[in-house]
């Protein structure tokens, strides 16, 4: 309960309202919540969802994400994750330090992808 109620509290700090009964539905099948789920969540409330259904449907899939997205929900999951490796990019680039670890073909490959998935937007207008 006391994991639960720090959880709500962090989360509510990061102006996400979330109910307490469905985080300790979390907690109690051994869900671990930590920053990336507030961070989760405030994306989901800042496009419009709903934090506390999110919160239900990791409770129904034992705190396992969908594996299986509807169309809509994977373009959202697509907005989340751009928004998460751009602030990535940004810790790295602001400690020059971290640069030397990257793997320069890992982001070659991400890049061509990022390329083929742009000329396909643009097709598809």
């Amino acid at each position: 309960m006391i994991d639960a109620a720090v959880f709500t509290r962090k989360a509510e700090t990061a102006g996400v309202k979330v109910d307490r009964k469905k985080v300790e539905n979390l907690i109690s099948i051994g869900k671990k919540l930590g920053t990336h789920d507030i961070r989760d969540l405030a994306l989901i409330k800042t496009n419009g969802g709903d934090p506390n259904q999110h919160l239900q449907t990791l409770h129904m899939n034992l705190g396992q994400e969908e594996s299986f997205l509807p169309a809509e929900r994977r373009v959202e999951g697509l907005t989340k994750l751009i928004v998460r490796v751009k602030s990535t990019i940004d810790s790295i680039l602001a400690i020059p330090a971290l640069l030397k670890s990257m793997d320069k073909a890992l982001i070659e490959s991400l890049e061509e992808k990022i390329t083929f998935f742009k000329k396909k937007l643009e097709a598809a207008k």
